[in-house]
């Protein structure tokens, strides 16, 4: 995949990966096509964000083709898209739009799934560590 742009700084890089994983709802490492659908539709609308626009999403990230999203084809499309050279405001702002979407995806998808999280608690430990990445810095301001 050609790069575009410039690379993330680890701190982006941290802050990509924490997105990642509150994403990555079953924990399993990777991020397939019915949890994509979720954030899809949390982000875009169940309109716009169709299971043909899903599929059609999905094989743009899923440069393997394995059918799944791992962390290196995940950063690796932002970084494509320009998000490295973007202000640290619109980076942040970017990324608590991912991840207000990852926790409304979350629902329907635990819904859809009949997943019970322990203690019924729907927000998983990922989401409360990537807050830390993703709380403005002081020179964010």
């Amino acid at each position: 995949m050609a790069e575009k742009g410039n690379e993330f700084s680890q701190e982006r890089k941290n802050r990509l990966t924490a997105v990642f994983r509150t994403f990555d709802y079953d924990s399993s490492g990777c991020i397939e096509c019915d949890e994509f659908l979720a954030i899809g539709k949390a982000v875009r609308g169940d309109e716009i964000w169709t299971e043909e626009k899903n599929a059609e999403c999905m094989k743009r990230v899923d440069t393997d083709g394995d059918g799944k999203i791992d962390i290196t084809e995940f950063i690796s499309f932002f970084q494509m898209q320009g998000l490295a050279d973007r202000s640290d405001r619109r980076f942040t702002a970017l990324v608590n739009k991912y991840l207000a979407a990852a926790v409304a995806g979350r629902a329907k998808y635990n819904v859809a799934n009949q997943t019970v999280v322990e203690g019924g608690d729907f927000v998983p430990e990922s989401y409360k560590i990537c807050l830390l990445y993703t709380s403005p810095s002081p020179r964010d301001s």
